[in-house]
């Protein structure tokens, strides 16, 4: 009977811990929610001079955007850059926000950097996403 109690207690022991005790995710998000930027102009790929911008997500988290893209270096050369500016851009075309990313001050040909910034302003709905590089 003792040893029925303590494998009783060692399953429930063993179910726990692999099901978890913590709270959804959605509790940890406060009031806000989680909100991306699904226009063309913000998501569609870019080029520019050697380089190509795809996978590219701009998300509002409640408390900052978060900018992430994948930069490929598509020429025969490693590139020498200081960074990236950033400008976004609302359906007038304003500048509503410049940021800056950095990937490394070389970029080996034919190889691809996640770069990832922030903006302290919500920029949900931008309508546009361009680069500039910085050398």
């Amino acid at each position: 009977m003792k040893n029925k109690r303590i494998l009783v207690a060692f399953i429930l022991i063993v179910m726990i811990t692999i099901t978890g005790c913590k709270k959804s995710s959605n509790e940890n998000n406060g009031n806000y929610t989680i909100n991306p930027n699904t226009n063309q102009g913000v998501v569609e790929d870019k080029e520019l001079d050697v380089f190509t911008f795809t996978n590219t997500s701009l998300i509002w988290n409640g408390n900052s955007t978060d900018l992430e893209t994948l930069i490929t270096n598509k020429s025969d050369n490693d590139t020498y850059l200081k960074g990236f500016n950033i400008y976004v851009t609302d359906e007038n075309g304003d500048k509503i926000a410049t940021l800056y990313g950095y990937v490394g001050s070389t970029i080996p040909a034919h190889t691809s950097r996640i770069m990832s910034t922030g903006h302290y302003m919500d920029l949900s709905k931008a309508a546009k996403v361009e680069y500039e590089i910085i050398r």
